[in-house]
């Protein structure tokens, strides 16, 4: 069983990929650089057995250390076919892996990718799948342990 990260400035970092807030927009919050920011963000992940941003806040989720919150307004669910894909990177998958997984093409995939963070008024990935669970539309389950 893994803990909650362990000083505000990793808890800072998760909170902030959550939110949709940029390295840069973290390093001023913390007062260090930018490239601190991504090496602790990279070292956060692989101490926590993910790979990613976006694994590491869907890893946040289901820990317990960040807790969805009602969503002010509700967004639809977005089409099976990009929910698929959403699923799927969710789960830590890059565009080429996902493409892999369900038999598209990469650039199909990107697609999905931006018209997902439209959907959801997203800034990042991570901020992608963070409001995907905010509006329920993912479970704070394991989710790379979902079918495809």
């Amino acid at each position: 069983m893994t803990t909650a990260p362990d000083t505000d400035v990793r808890l800072t970092i998760v909170r902030g990929l959550a939110t949709g807030e940029s390295s840069a927009v973290i390093a001023a919050r913390l007062g260090v650089s930018r490239q601190a920011v991504n090496v602790r963000t990279y070292r956060l992940a692989h101490a926590y057995g993910v790979h990613t941003r976006t694994g590491l806040v869907v890893h946040a989720y289901v820990r317990g250390w960040l807790t969805p919150t009602e969503p002010e307004v509700p967004v639809p669910w977005p089409a099976r076919r990009l929910y698929r894909a959403l699923v799927w990177i969710a789960a830590g998958m890059t565009d080429r892996q996902v493409a892999e997984r369900l038999g598209l093409a990469l650039h199909t995939v990107k697609t999905y990718s931006q018209d997902l963070r439209a959907h959801y008024g997203a800034r990042h990935r991570a901020h992608t799948v963070a409001l995907a669970i905010h509006h329920g539309h993912l479970p704070t389950a394991r989710t790379h342990k979902a079918t495809g």
